[in-house]
């Protein structure tokens, strides 16, 4: 039984059992719709609940199908157009019936460095979703597109911009009520706080990850389509692909190598130098404007990430892939074959920088006698030791240190010199007014570096400090004044905020 009171409608006495069967509100679905947001417009229509519109109405169970709606079936497409008046094969167009599928790629985020490898899809309640501000202010009602419920979607070919993804006024991310949902919805406000989403301002799409979107939703839809420099690829091959350069990507510990690879991408697509600290390269947006850069010249562009990130050979890569097809696996291991490990000798090109350096052995002992903090003389001797002949792991090992550590002190100074490893390290106090200020300044603008996955770390905050100011400050420093001159998260703006919906 209905635990609601449906609005009064005069009908006559003689209309047929099927007009009686039908539902007492008549809703069109707008143009690109998804089924979801259709269904949930017809709730908020009639004050009803989703979950018991599809109970009662459409024998539909949504606590066990939650994603029912997605695929449905011929039977259940037929029963919702029986009660609502709206013909089967319209009602088919707002789903993904004929769209192919692969490892889990509908889930929300699914282009994000922690929800690749996962396969949890809010069975029930509410889920995140990503909308477009400017079409959402020309709808006469708000509606959710079908493109925007597919987990990797992230730009809006429309208006060029960046799907929004969190509430610019109280900074919470945006969620969409599930079918299974006992709530009666409001698509186009903000869950939390209740502002209208229509209008917001939104980034600017680039061109480029714009066409790979495109791209890759035609192969999507038709399960098979070309890109460059890799054939005819079917979708399941193509997602196989992108969770293999994720998992390169995204490996723990490489922070400096990614920020590497991000830059030579920004570079490479012609973005600015600023881009690779504009980007949010955790989010499917900057997911797509890697695989722009590496889909637009394959095979050259993987060796350049092979090699930028210092990965392993690429057959072991391929084998920690999740089972997939066999026919699928093996073009995959095509794609990769041209891929070989082009790996650099690190070492050998650190020692030959160490080597060509004009002080002496001779020298650097002098200096670490000279030198009042033991870490100072320690590492100073490591480098005498070297540059006397020693190897590098003996070396190390005689200090009682990692190679790792060693390598890493010797790279640092082939990019900076060799005072950026020997040089005193400046402490917060050390730094003048407009030192702090103007680093402040330069922290305060970044994003996705405090937090996450991609989080830097102190030393490497220590680098890019380094890099662009040319001021060698400690590691406790480097931790301080990223937490501290972060980007803080939007304010909510009392007047746009709303006390949160009662669920009751």
């Amino acid at each position: 039984m209905l635990r609601f009171k449906p609005p009064i409608y005069e009908v006559e006495a003689f209309t047929s059992a099927t007009a009686q069967r039908q539902m007492p509100v008549y809703l069109l679905p707008a143009s690109g719709e998804a089924l979801s947001s259709w269904l949930l417009r017809l709730c908020a229509r009639m004050g009803v609940p989703p979950a018991i519109l599809a109970r009662n109405s459409f024998g539909i169970d949504t606590r066990a199908e939650a994603w029912w709606w997605r695929r449905p079936t011929a039977a259940q497409l037929e029963r919702i157009s029986e009660r609502t008046g709206i013909a089967a094969d319209t009602l088919a167009e707002l789903t993904f019936k004929g769209w192919a599928g692969a490892r889990n790629d509908e889930i929300d985020e699914r282009f994000a460095p922690h929800r690749f490898n996962r396969n949890n899809i809010y069975p029930g309640g509410v889920r995140p979703v990503a909308v477009c501000p400017a079409c959402l202010a020309e709808d006469e009602t708000p509606y959710i597109r079908k493109e925007w419920m597919i987990g990797w979607t992230s730009m809006c070919p429309r208006h060029r911009v960046v799907l929004a993804t969190q509430c610019q006024t109280c900074d919470a991310k945006l969620r969409l009520p599930g079918l299974a949902s006992s709530v009666i919805p409001r698509i186009g406000f903000c869950h939390h706080c209740g502002v209208s989403l229509a209008g917001h301002a939104s980034e600017r799409a680039r061109t480029a990850p714009l066409l790979m979107q495109e791209k890759l939703l035609v192969i999507k839809a038709t399960n098979c389509g070309k890109l460059p420099g890799m054939g005819v690829l079917d979708w399941q091959t193509i997602i196989a692909a992108i969770d293999l350069v994720l998992g390169v990507v995204w490996v723990k510990g490489a922070g400096r190598l990614r920020e590497r690879l991000f830059e030579a991408i920004a570079c490479d697509l012609e973005l600015g130098c600023e881009a690779r600290l504009d980007i949010d390269w955790t989010s499917n947006y900057g997911t797509t404007v890697l695989l722009a850069w590496l889909f637009g010249h394959w095979p050259e562009r993987l060796r350049k990430l092979w090699v930028t990130m210092e990965a392993p050979a690429i057959d072991a890569a391929v084998d920690r892939i999740a089972p997939i097809a066999a026919k699928s696996l093996q073009h995959l291991r095509c794609l990769c074959a041209s891929v070989k490990s082009e790996t650099i000798d690190r070492r050998k090109t650190a020692i030959d920088w160490l080597m060509a350096l004009p002080e002496t052995s001779d020298d650097l002992r002098r200096r670490a006698q000279k030198a009042y903090h033991s870490g100072l003389r320690r590492k100073l001797m490591v480098l005498a030791v070297l540059r006397n002949g020693t190897d590098l792991c003996a070396a190390a090992t005689s200090a009682k240190l990692s190679p790792d550590i060693v390598l890493a002190w010797l790279e640092t100074g082939m990019e900076y010199g060799l005072e950026a490893v020997i040089g005193k390290p400046l402490r917060g106090r050390d730094l003048s007014e407009d030192q702090e200020r103007e680093i402040g300044a330069w922290l305060a603008t970044i994003r996705g570096r405090t937090r996450g996955l991609g989080a830097w770390s102190a030393g490497h905050i220590q680098h890019e400090i380094l890099g662009r100011f040319g001021i060698l400050i400690n590691a406790a420093t480097a931790h301080r004044m990223l937490h501290v001159h972060a980007p803080p998260p939007s304010p909510a703006s009392p007047e746009h905020s709303l006390p949160r919906q009662s669920t009751k």
